[in-house]
Protein backbone atom coordinates (compact mmCIF):
# COMPACT_ATOMS: atom_id res chain seq x y z
CA UNK A 1 0.00 0.00 0.00
CA UNK A 2 2.88 2.35 0.75
CA UNK A 3 4.26 1.84 -2.74
CA UNK A 4 0.89 2.64 -4.33
CA UNK A 5 0.53 5.80 -2.25
CA UNK A 6 4.11 6.85 -2.94
CA UNK A 7 3.72 6.26 -6.69
CA UNK A 8 0.49 8.22 -6.74
CA UNK A 9 1.86 11.20 -4.84
CA UNK A 10 5.56 11.26 -5.72
CA UNK A 11 8.70 9.90 -4.10
CA UNK A 12 8.70 12.19 -1.05
CA UNK A 13 5.22 11.09 -0.09
CA UNK A 14 6.43 7.58 0.82
CA UNK A 15 7.36 8.83 4.29
CA UNK A 16 4.10 10.74 4.69
CA UNK A 17 2.08 7.68 3.67
CA UNK A 18 4.11 5.50 6.04
CA UNK A 19 3.46 7.94 8.90
CA UNK A 20 -0.30 8.06 8.17
CA UNK A 21 -0.58 4.27 8.15
CA UNK A 22 1.52 3.98 11.31
CA UNK A 23 -0.71 6.52 13.08
CA UNK A 24 -3.85 4.63 12.01
CA UNK A 25 -2.44 1.33 13.31
CA UNK A 26 -1.53 2.99 16.61
CA UNK A 27 -5.04 4.45 17.01
CA UNK A 28 -6.65 1.08 16.23
CA UNK A 29 -4.46 -0.68 18.81
CA UNK A 30 -5.20 2.01 21.40
CA UNK A 31 -8.95 1.67 20.75
CA UNK A 32 -8.75 -2.10 21.23
CA UNK A 33 -6.76 -1.71 24.43
CA UNK A 34 -9.15 0.90 25.80
CA UNK A 35 -12.19 -1.29 25.16
CA UNK A 36 -10.52 -4.26 26.89
CA UNK A 37 -9.93 -2.14 29.97
CA UNK A 38 -13.62 -1.45 30.48
CA UNK A 39 -15.85 -3.37 28.08
CA UNK A 40 -16.75 -6.73 26.67
CA UNK A 41 -16.44 -6.98 22.89
CA UNK A 42 -19.32 -5.45 20.90
CA UNK A 43 -19.41 -8.67 18.84
CA UNK A 44 -20.14 -10.58 22.06
CA UNK A 45 -22.88 -8.20 23.19
CA UNK A 46 -24.55 -8.42 19.77
CA UNK A 47 -24.45 -12.23 19.75
CA UNK A 48 -25.93 -12.36 23.26
CA UNK A 49 -28.67 -9.91 22.25
CA UNK A 50 -29.32 -11.80 18.99
CA UNK A 51 -29.89 -14.94 21.09
CA UNK A 52 -32.73 -13.14 22.89
CA UNK A 53 -30.73 -12.47 26.06
CA UNK A 54 -29.90 -9.19 27.75
CA UNK A 55 -26.92 -7.81 25.83
CA UNK A 56 -25.85 -5.24 28.44
CA UNK A 57 -22.51 -6.75 29.40
CA UNK A 58 -20.09 -5.92 32.19
CA UNK A 59 -16.47 -7.06 32.00
CA UNK A 60 -15.46 -9.22 34.97
CA UNK A 61 -12.15 -10.52 33.63
CA UNK A 62 -9.95 -10.27 30.56
CA UNK A 63 -6.78 -12.27 30.00
CA UNK A 64 -4.28 -12.28 27.17
CA UNK A 65 -1.93 -15.24 27.06
CA UNK A 66 0.77 -17.04 25.12
CA UNK A 67 1.41 -20.73 24.67
CA UNK A 68 4.50 -22.57 23.45
CA UNK A 69 3.94 -24.28 20.12
CA UNK A 70 0.37 -23.08 19.74
CA UNK A 71 -1.85 -20.11 19.14
CA UNK A 72 -1.77 -17.18 21.55
CA UNK A 73 -5.22 -16.40 22.89
CA UNK A 74 -7.37 -13.99 24.82
CA UNK A 75 -10.56 -14.45 26.80
CA UNK A 76 -13.25 -12.29 28.33
CA UNK A 77 -15.60 -13.20 31.15
CA UNK A 78 -18.67 -10.99 30.99
CA UNK A 79 -21.89 -10.81 32.97
CA UNK A 80 -25.12 -9.48 31.56
CA UNK A 81 -27.59 -7.31 33.47
CA UNK A 82 -29.57 -10.47 34.36
CA UNK A 83 -26.51 -12.04 36.03
CA UNK A 84 -25.73 -14.59 33.29
CA UNK A 85 -22.01 -15.24 32.78
CA UNK A 86 -20.42 -15.51 29.32
CA UNK A 87 -17.01 -16.61 28.10
CA UNK A 88 -15.67 -15.09 24.88
CA UNK A 89 -12.49 -16.72 23.62
CA UNK A 90 -10.29 -15.74 20.69
CA UNK A 91 -7.27 -17.53 19.18
CA UNK A 92 -5.06 -14.70 17.95
CA UNK A 93 -3.92 -16.51 14.80
CA UNK A 94 -7.20 -15.56 13.17
CA UNK A 95 -9.61 -12.64 12.95
CA UNK A 96 -12.05 -11.61 15.64
CA UNK A 97 -14.99 -10.90 13.36
CA UNK A 98 -17.70 -13.06 14.95
CA UNK A 99 -18.52 -14.30 18.45
CA UNK A 100 -18.21 -17.91 17.26
CA UNK A 101 -16.02 -18.88 14.31
CA UNK A 102 -12.96 -20.97 13.52
CA UNK A 103 -10.98 -18.63 15.81
CA UNK A 104 -13.55 -17.62 18.43
CA UNK A 105 -16.05 -19.20 20.79
CA UNK A 106 -18.88 -17.76 22.87
CA UNK A 107 -20.14 -19.84 25.78
CA UNK A 108 -22.87 -19.22 28.34
CA UNK A 109 -26.37 -20.36 29.23
CA UNK A 110 -28.75 -19.53 26.41
CA UNK A 111 -25.90 -19.60 23.85
CA UNK A 112 -23.91 -22.82 24.29
CA UNK A 113 -22.66 -24.56 27.43
CA UNK A 114 -22.33 -22.65 30.67
CA UNK A 115 -19.99 -20.45 32.70
CA UNK A 116 -19.57 -20.59 36.48
CA UNK A 117 -17.34 -19.11 39.14
CA UNK A 118 -14.37 -21.19 40.28
CA UNK A 119 -12.65 -20.55 43.61
CA UNK A 120 -12.30 -16.99 44.87
CA UNK A 121 -11.26 -15.27 41.65
CA UNK A 122 -11.71 -17.66 38.75
CA UNK A 123 -14.23 -18.84 36.21
CA UNK A 124 -14.78 -22.07 34.29
CA UNK A 125 -16.58 -22.15 30.95
CA UNK A 126 -17.92 -25.45 29.67
CA UNK A 127 -18.31 -26.36 26.00
CA UNK A 128 -20.19 -29.69 25.88
CA UNK A 129 -19.76 -32.10 22.98
CA UNK A 130 -23.56 -32.49 23.02
CA UNK A 131 -24.96 -28.93 22.87
CA UNK A 132 -28.27 -30.13 24.33
CA UNK A 133 -26.54 -31.35 27.52
CA UNK A 134 -24.64 -28.60 29.37
CA UNK A 135 -23.39 -31.25 31.82
CA UNK A 136 -22.07 -33.59 29.12
CA UNK A 137 -19.02 -35.47 30.48
CA UNK A 138 -17.44 -35.12 27.02
CA UNK A 139 -16.58 -31.44 27.04
CA UNK A 140 -13.89 -28.81 26.91
CA UNK A 141 -13.44 -26.61 29.96
CA UNK A 142 -11.80 -23.18 29.81
CA UNK A 143 -10.38 -22.00 33.14
CA UNK A 144 -9.73 -18.27 33.60
CA UNK A 145 -8.25 -16.53 36.66
CA UNK A 146 -5.97 -13.50 37.06
CA UNK A 147 -2.78 -15.55 36.63
CA UNK A 148 -4.21 -18.80 35.21
CA UNK A 149 -5.57 -19.62 31.77
CA UNK A 150 -5.89 -23.14 30.41
CA UNK A 151 -8.28 -25.49 28.73
CA UNK A 152 -8.78 -29.18 29.29
CA UNK A 153 -10.54 -31.73 27.07
CA UNK A 154 -12.55 -34.24 29.10
CA UNK A 155 -12.79 -37.10 29.76
CA UNK A 156 -9.27 -37.62 28.30
CA UNK A 157 -7.81 -34.86 30.47
CA UNK A 158 -5.65 -33.29 27.72
CA UNK A 159 -4.63 -29.93 29.16
CA UNK A 160 -3.19 -26.90 27.38
CA UNK A 161 -1.72 -24.27 29.72
CA UNK A 162 -1.08 -20.67 28.72
CA UNK A 163 1.17 -18.03 30.24
CA UNK A 164 -0.95 -15.02 31.15
CA UNK A 165 0.68 -11.82 29.89
CA UNK A 166 -2.10 -9.37 30.74
CA UNK A 167 -5.09 -9.36 33.06
CA UNK A 168 -7.89 -6.85 33.54
CA UNK A 169 -10.45 -7.30 36.30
Amino acid sequence: MLVVLAAGFGGGSYFVARRILSDRAGRAEAATTASVDSDCPAITAKAVSDAGLNGQLQLLRYVSATVSGGSDAEAWICKNADGVLFYQGHRKTGPFEAATSDYTILLGRGILGKVATEGNDGFVATNPLDPANVDDPQRTEYHVAPKVFYFVVLPEGRKTEYVVTRTVG
